[in-house]
C-alpha cells in the first residue's frame, strides 16, 4: 500500500506563514470560533493542511516551484498549487470521514465540515461539546434577524 502525501512530507513552513496571519486577525480568519471564547482553539490552517494531505491521492499533480513543473505529490509535495486548486471551491471529500474522538474547541469537526468531509466526534466536557454543536448547526437567518431585532428593541 503506497504511503499518503502527509506520511511522505507536511509543508510546516508555508502553514507557519499562514498560521501567522490567521493567529492575528482571528475575527476576519475565523470568525465561528470567536463565537465563544475557548482557551485553548487552534488554528484552522494547521487542520484544513492535516486533513487535505491526508485525503488527496497520490495521483494528486502538483506545481514544483524550484523546477517550474508539475510532478507528483509523492515526488516533490509542495502546497502552493494544492491549495489554490482544492481550498475550498473545488475541492470535495464527500464520503470520507473524518473522526476527531476528543474534539475540544471543535477546530478539527468544523474545517473537515467546510471541506465536505462526514464527520463523527465525541467529547466528555459538555460546555465543548455544545459550543461546537451551536458551530456547526444549522440556522435560521430569519429567526436570528427577529432575535436581534427582539434585543435591539428590548435595550
Amino acid at each position: 500500500m503506497s504511503k499518503k502525501p502527509i506520511e511522505i512530507y507536511f509543508p510546516i513552513q508555508d502553514v507557519n506563514k499562514i498560521a501567522e496571519k490567521e493567529a492575528i486577525a482571528k475575527r476576519h480568519y475565523r470568525p465561528i470560533y470567536t463565537m465563544h471564547k475557548w482557551w485553548a482553539r487552534r488554528l484552522g490552517c494547521v487542520f484544513r493542511t492535516i486533513i487535505l494531505y491526508t485525503l488527496i491521492d497520490n495521483n494528486t499533480k502538483i506545481y514544483n516551484k524550484l523546477n517550474r513543473k508539475w510532478m507528483n505529490i509523492e515526488k516533490i509535495p509542495t502546497p502552493n498549487r494544492i491549495w489554490k486548486k482544492y481550498y475550498l471551491s473545488d475541492i470535495d471529500f464527500d464520503g470520507k470521514v473524518i473522526l476527531d474522538p476528543f474534539f475540544g474547541g471543535g477546530t478539527t469537526i468544523v474545517e473537515a465540515l467546510r471541506m465536505g468531509c462526514n464527520v463523527i466526534g465525541k467529547e466528555l466536557n459538555p460546555v465543548a461539546w455544545f459550543i461546537t454543536k451551536k458551530e456547526v448547526e444549522p440556522i435560521s437567518l430569519k429567526k436570528l434577524d427577529e432575535a436581534f431585532n427582539n434585543l435591539k428593541n428590548d435595550l
